[in-house]
């Protein structure tokens, strides 16, 4: 009878070895787990330029008033001459950047200058399934 229960007692094994094996291989094939959102990484890099702008032409001239300039006569230094010279504002205009030029000997009043390169990397991983767990 030993012999009997100890057949009986593999064979009972043996069946739940074959009945585990085969609920998980089932199991992970049947029920598969669906892929979590990706992650989107967005990394904003600004780099400022040096702007370079050869001969710019003025988008408006305006004489503003005149000006008394004396000049010393070169011949005989007794005499000075009294020369009216205009007085004018020079504004430049462009995409890149704004100025204003004045004077009768025209000096830069102001600059402004807009350069920007902006470069945008968007990094987009997923997350790793775990296979293991109840």
């Amino acid at each position: 009878m030993t012999a009997r229960r100890n057949c009986a007692l593999g064979a009972a094994l043996a069946l739940a070895v074959i009945l585990l094996l085969s609920g998980y291989l089932l199991g992970r094939k049947a029920c598969r787990v669906p892929d979590p959102e990706p992650v989107v990484q967005v990394d904003t890099l600004r780099i400022r330029d040096t702007v370079l702008v050869e001969r710019p032409v003025p988008v408006e001239v305006r004489v503003v008033d005149t000006m008394l300039v004396a000049v010393a006569d070169t011949i005989r230094l007794s005499d000075t001459v009294y020369l009216r010279l205009p007085r004018e504002i020079k504004r430049y205009e462009d995409s890149l950047f704004r100025a204003q030029v004045s004077g009768y000997r025209p000096a830069l009043d102001w600059i402004e200058v807009y350069p920007q390169t902006v470069l945008v990397t968007e990094k987009v991983t997923n997350k790793d399934i775990k296979r293991w767990g109840i």
